[in-house]
């Protein structure tokens, strides 16, 4: 349906984006898991008609153990009680995603997340998977759409970089994940393109060897700059939060720190492409 807003009180395009699951989402939601539910034979009938009205007995007992929770079988109940918790709510989505959604279920929730104002979105996992293979999405943070853009250049391709987006932008996001493959995204940029030969390289190292030889350094734009080396300043202490923690030398990154690495990960990615 298309809608072009009449005035700017129902103009959300600048609304910020929500972690909760305000009113609005209560019945797309809710028609949204009972049509996965019904579709994937996991309730039945309890009475007359063909309507599901019961969670079947040893998928109750699969839910409530992978949630830890105690859910009632009825079906309204089952799924009101789904809604009444955003953070139930975004993981059962996420399970319904990761288990039993095709394209055109997985499109049908993007759909409503993405007019609703949601901070979350749906991704396809298995880029290979066929439009009516199940399992191959899940949910993650939504980004804007200039900031995704920009990312796309370097992430599709890059098995390192897209597992340090999905660990900063999941449900649960792993800061540390996110700054270890983003730092080894990197470390494989700068062996390929200015140390090819080095058979044991090191990021750390790599960053300290071209920050004193800049004239090597070749990128996009870099005749604009005196220092060459400046590019990699950007980014010459993320190796500092690279998993040293786990030999007492270190700590683990914070939230700010491990978006910052990613994004100056990407850019110096993006700045090496198609040279």
């Amino acid at each position: 349906m298309r809608f072009k807003p009449f005035s700017e009180s129902y103009d959300f395009s600048k609304a910020e984006l929500s972690e909760d699951y305000p009113d609005h989402f209560n019945t797309p939601l809710y028609e949204w898991i009972y049509k996965m539910l019904d579709e994937n034979d996991l309730g039945w009938s309890k009475g007359y008609g063909n309507n599901i009205s019961v969670i079947k007995t040893e998928v109750l007992g699969r839910f409530n153990v992978i949630f830890r929770e105690n859910f009632p079988d009825n079906i309204n109940i089952f799924i009101s009680k789904l809604l009444s918790d955003a953070d139930l709510t975004s993981n059962f989505l996420a399970l319904m995603l990761q288990n039993y959604a095709n394209a055109t279920s997985a499109g049908k929730l993007e759909v409503i997340l993405s007019r609703g104002g949601s901070a979350f979105k749906v991704i396809k996992t298995d880029m290979s998977a066929g439009s009516y293979e199940k399992g191959a999405y899940d949910l993650e943070r939504r980004v804007s759409e200039i900031v995704a853009e920009q990312a796309k250049l370097s992430i599709d391709g890059n098995e390192l970089l897209k597992d340090a987006w999905r660990a900063f932008y999941s449900l649960n996001p792993d800061y540390e994940k996110t700054v270890n493959k983003s730092c080894d995204a990197l470390e494989h940029l700068l062996k390929d393109n200015y140390e090819p030969k080095n058979g044991k390289p090191q990021l750390g190292v790599m960053i300290k060897n071209l920050i004193a030889s800049p004239e090597k350094m070749a990128y996009k734009g870099d005749t604009l700059l005196l220092d060459k080396s400046v590019l990699l300043r950007l980014i010459d202490k993320a190796t500092t939060v690279r998993g040293t923690h786990t030999a007492g030398t270190g700590r683990k990154p914070t939230a700010d720190e491990a978006e910052f690495i990613l994004h100056a990960t990407i850019f110096i990615h993006n700045m090496h492409n198609k040279l």
